[in-house]
């Protein structure tokens, strides 16, 4: 299975927030995440 599956499908469903501290990445700020599946 793929991450993206977990960060855009699972993680929302379950209500979990994925935050990546070194990547400025927060999925609570979805307009700031364009990069994030480069970075998984």
């Amino acid at each position: 299975m793929r991450i993206g599956f977990y960060t855009e499908m699972m993680f929302p469903k379950k209500g979990v927030r994925f935050i990546a501290v070194n990547n400025g990445v927060d999925s609570a700020n979805p307009t700031d995440n364009d990069f994030t599946p480069c970075v998984n």
